[in-house]
């Protein structure tokens, strides 16, 4: 799987956009050539260093998990499936730690025959529909002490009693450049049900145990799972007869 690339439907897509402005009088031409000369080659390259970036993961893993054997790649619908959804998905972003969350949600599809295919359309949606800083507070309500810690934002010295969002601000400073930009972004997890936390609970003072307990649902964290590297020895262990 090196360097699959191939022209698509979104190519003849290209080429009829190209067309529709050309005919426009007046504007046509310039937009037309814009549209050639900016956007076209943007979305080659995008779609080719996912397309290569995906195909080397799954090459490195493929030499130690049998589940990742091109041939039976080839034959998995379920794998076909989710590999052209997070395609279109990724052509949708820049973002580093979405198409890394798209890459490894294809791969743990092939791992993972088990899931249920409805689930993991919902997953790949979730990540095209989600904010890389909503991926992040999502990972911070699944453990905070240890997100934070692991992140090098510890929980603060001495802090005993406060609302919820003392440590998590101070475990993602980047919230604090939007005004209360968390409330909303805690509101989009909480409805999408991936987090048990309403926005009504923020302005409430807890202790430093509560607010260290894990705020996320089974539906959260099994959402967290799919989208992060697999674990090679409990897939190992599984291939094991």
């Amino acid at each position: 799987m090196k360097k699959v690339p191939v022209p698509d439907d979104s190519d003849k897509v290209h080429a009829l956009t190209r067309t529709a402005l050309a005919a426009i009088p007046g504007i046509g031409g310039s937009s037309a050539q814009i549209f050639t000369l900016v956007v076209t080659p943007s979305l080659e390259k995008r779609r080719t260093k996912w397309l290569e970036e995906l195909a080397q993961a799954v090459d490195e893993l493929g030499a130690k998990v049998d589940a990742l054997n091109p041939e039976k790649l080839v034959g998995d619908e379920r794998f076909v499936s989710a590999l052209l959804q997070a395609t279109s998905a990724a052509m949708r972003t820049h973002e580093q730690s979405k198409l890394d969350a798209l890459r490894n949600a294809v791969i743990n599809t092939a791992l993972q025959p088990g899931t249920d295919e409805i689930m993991s359309t919902m997953f790949l949606s979730l990540v095209d529909q989600l904010t890389p800083t909503h991926l992040r507070v999502l990972a911070y309500f699944e453990d905070p002490a240890k997100w934070a810690r692991d992140h090098g934002h510890p929980f603060p010295d001495g802090w005993q009693m406060g609302p919820p969002t003392q440590p998590l601000l101070h475990a993602l400073p980047e919230l604090t450049r939007h005004d209360k930009i968390y409330v909303s972004i805690i509101q989009d997890l909480n409805a999408k049900g991936l987090i048990e936390m309403s926005p009504n609970s923020l302005s409430t003072n807890m202790n430093a145990n509560s607010a260290q307990r894990s705020a996320t649902t089974a539906l959260g964290k099994g959402f967290l799972a799919f989208i992060s590297a697999p674990q090679l020895d409990e897939v190992q262990s599984r291939e094991k007869p």
